[in-house]
């Protein structure tokens, strides 16, 4: 005999199986990201432009808080930056929204105490130790991006010297590749 999920429960169900079902299409999309920057035929054109690499230098150095009064070799080029960094600009600001989503339905679960036995509740277990494992996935496979602080930096600089403004999310995505670079600190400190 089935247990019935109580209506909260049941809510929780269907969230882990959307948040499940789009951690997979961010997964594939970043995958995609880091084939694409980690082969120089495919990689976007910005990235190995001579003309462009003191620029670049200058962005992953200065990561998240870059002076754009210094990047005078984009100023000319902004618009292209911009529509040819857009797909992955936007792919790693949903990574952030996943990861918001994700942080938030865990808390509740752990507000709600749910109970996770696989043979009392097989598929809500199922779907939690899924959207677990999608997520420690895309956090991995973030720190493999070589060139993320390069896209990031190099879009949104672009992006500043059109609008006269850093994009909205820059600053919550530019902390999360900030807080996933830092060396963990050994237990014994």
């Amino acid at each position: 005999m089935a247990r019935q999920l109580n209506p909260a429960q049941q809510k929780i169900s269907e969230k882990l199986i959307i948040l499940n079902d789009r951690g997979v299409g961010i997964l594939t999309r970043i995958y995609n990201i880091k084939k694409a920057c980690g082969d120089a035929k495919s990689k976007p054109g910005f990235l190995s432009d001579k003309s462009l690499e003191s620029s670049i230098k200058f962005i992953v150095k200065k990561f998240p808080n870059i002076d754009t009064k210094s990047l005078t070799a984009i100023t000319n080029i902004k618009v292209e930056v911009i529509k040819s960094l857009s797909l992955y600009y936007y792919t790693f600001v949903d990574l952030l929204d996943f990861k918001d989503n994700v942080c938030e339905l865990l808390t509740t679960m752990d507000a709600l105490q749910i109970y996770l036995d696989i043979t009392v509740n097989h598929e809500l277990t199922k779907n939690y130790l899924d959207l677990v494992t999608t997520y420690v996935s895309l956090m991995i496979l973030l720190s493999r991006v070589e060139d993320r602080k390069a896209v990031l930096g190099l879009f949104n600089a672009a992006y500043e010297m059109q609008n006269n403004g850093s994009d909205p999310n820059f600053p919550r995505l530019g902390q999360m590749i900030i807080d996933y670079d830092q060396p963990t600190k050994k237990l014994s400190d």
